[in-house]
């Protein structure tokens, strides 16, 4: 086999060599060209996605910017056309035409519900909402919640039920706790199946509260409604009132409590939420948390130590609501002597039976409702005096103006927190602890000056008249003044108690030692003439009182006045 070899020349393998450069460069300008047209393209679409993002930023500003704008302008000319509504429903008597007003009352109250709804999503929105937490009884904040709800479950046929353990000296923020259960409770009452039942359940573990509200329901949930329904603007049905914000708003105020919500729609004909919520301070941040107020903690420490005993302010609870009352019972009867009654029918049986020396009263109840209650014991001279606080909600305004025109002496809106109604009712005791100092600090005292009411101002200038004509009479008795009063002997000094701080007999004898201190300045007679005319049955009694009550003998009284 003979085998031949070519030997290439020289400038053959230059061409190839060439060919190999040229080829090398055309693929690494090709491959640098389109890596720096794919950088290009990466930057000029970030650059653009910024943009889009910045506008996107700038739109959504300007909408939230809007919505809270406009719905602070809807609110001025709604409460303008509520007011007019008002006053022309209270005047008119023709009944087509108060039928038309309340028609226009109740949409303006909802298009101002919706406005709220708006305002409320706006801050949330921004940030400009921030939590309040405090102590409370969330027990009795749960309870006065659904109560609000009453009416208007009732309208549709429907009832609310509630199972609420009591949970007092817990951490929540009040306000938001009301409005992500009023607008569950809300929305139940307005989407549930008229004639159904609304099951409201609370209970504690480890630290968290968990809050389940339940309805039946007549409409079916595809899935992608369920996984939309906490999207704000969506409807699952067009045709239902409301922006579609409330279920979103309900979340986004759970989150900001450092709470969850869940939809729990596994049974087609149930509309299920539940909500958990953290009850312990420590799960907030310090800035979030309002420790107990120097007045609230200085009330609490004194109410603590003073049990309720023989002294103690005596307090009628009148609530219809068997929860609420047993709520408020717990916290009450550790400060107070308590009696409560079920309605204002029993109220007023009670206040004029006992006496008390305050009362709290519900403003809706049956058989007799707060304001009507009010009116009863404030125009009735043994009851007259007695401070009256009413508890209402904050859709009964109207109620509360009319409970201030016909003497109610305060109100708290519900929910309240305890410490904030144990304040307020110590103030109105305080103040008419302050009208019986105002009593034993003069000798002589106008029945303007201690009086509370015009009622009350009319029983005193009674009592002056029945102590000018019959003081003198040393057998002038309890029992005798008790009768021209037309009161029981109970009844005459429960009223003197509160008005001057004395008992009936220790009145009449200040009575008669006042008269006494007006002779003792004004004329020449002897101690024992001024004792006898004043009613004492013997000079020795008479100079025994005086020493008693003013540290000094009459004589010496005397002999001070014309030192002076």
């Amino acid at each position: 086999v003979g085998l031949t070899f070519t030997i290439l020349p020289p400038w053959y393998w230059t061409i190839w060599a060439k060919l190999i450069y040229l080829l090398t460069f055309l693929i690494g300008f090709f491959w640098i060209f389109n890596y720096l047209r794919w950088r290009w393209k990466i930057q000029y679409e970030l650059k653009m996605k910024e943009e889009e993002t910045r506008r996107l930023i700038e739109i959504d500003q300007f909408k939230s910017n809007f919505f809270t704008n406009i719905s602070h302008e809807f609110r001025t000319p709604l409460t303008l056309i509520m007011g007019p509504v008002q006053r022309l429903i209270q005047e008119l008597e023709n009944p087509v035409i108060k039928s038309q007003l309340n028609l226009i009352k109740q949409n303006s109250s909802r298009l101002l519900n919706l406005v709220d709804q708006l305002l409320e999503a706006g801050k949330i929105k921004t940030g400009r909402l921030n939590l309040t937490v405090q102590k409370g009884n969330l027990g009795l904040l749960l309870q006065t919640i659904v109560i609000n709800f009453f009416y208007m479950a009732s309208e549709k046929g429907m009832k609310i039920s509630t199972s609420i353990p009591l949970m007092t000296e817990i951490w929540f923020d009040a306000d938001k706790v009301e409005k992500i259960i009023g607008n569950l409770i809300q929305n139940a009452v307005k989407y549930g199946k008229p004639g159904s039942q609304i099951d409201l359940k609370a209970e504690i573990n480890q630290n968290q509260v968990k809050i389940i509200v339940k309805n039946e329901t007549s409409r079916k949930y595809t899935q992608e409604e369920k996984s939309q329904l906490f999207d704000k603007f969506f409807k699952p049905d067009h045709k239902s009132d409301g922006f579609g914000i409330g279920l979103p708003m309900i979340k986004d105020l759970t989150s900001l409590h450092k709470g969850s919500i869940q939809l729990l729609l596994d049974d087609p004909e149930l509309f299920e939420v539940e909500v958990r919520l953290p009850v312990d301070k420590y799960a907030f941040s310090p800035a979030d948390v309002i420790e107990e107020s120097k007045e609230e903690s200085s009330l609490s420490q004194t109410s603590s130590q003073i049990l309720p005993g023989e002294n103690s302010p005596l307090v009628l609870l009148v609530e219809d609501n068997e929860d609420v009352r047993t709520f408020l019972t717990q916290d009450l009867k550790q400060h107070f002597n308590l009696i409560t009654a079920k309605n204002g029918k029993e109220g007023v049986y009670l206040a004029m039976q006992k006496i008390p020396d305050l009362i709290l009263s519900d403003v809706m109840m049956p058989e007799l409702d707060g304001i009507e209650l009010c009116q009863i014991l404030k125009k009735d001279e043994k009851t007259s005096h007695i401070p009256i606080i009413l508890l209402t909600a904050k859709s009964e305004e109207e109620q509360m103006l009319k409970g201030l025109k016909v003497g109610a002496d305060d109100y708290i809106i519900k929910p309240f927190s305890i410490p904030k109604l144990l304040l307020r009712i110590e103030k109105l005791i305080e103040l008419r602890n302050n009208l019986r100092i105002r009593y034993s600090g003069k000798t002589e005292v106008s029945p303007s000056e201690i009086a509370v009411t015009s009622t009350d101002e009319r029983f005193l200038q009674k009592v002056q008249e029945i102590v000018d004509s019959d003081l003198m009479d040393s057998n002038f008795s309890v029992d005798e003044f008790s009768k021209k009063l037309a009161m029981s002997r109970m009844q005459l000094h429960r009223k003197l108690i509160a008005l001057t701080g004395l008992s009936t007999s220790n009145f009449i004898r200040d009575q008669r030692l006042r008269k006494a201190l007006q002779k003792l300045e004004k004329s020449n007679d002897t101690v024992a003439e001024i004792a006898y005319s004043v009613g004492f049955s013997s000079p020795s009694y008479f100079i025994k009182c005086f020493k008693e009550t003013y540290q000094m003998t009459p004589v010496e009284y005397q002999q001070s006045k014309k030192q002076h």
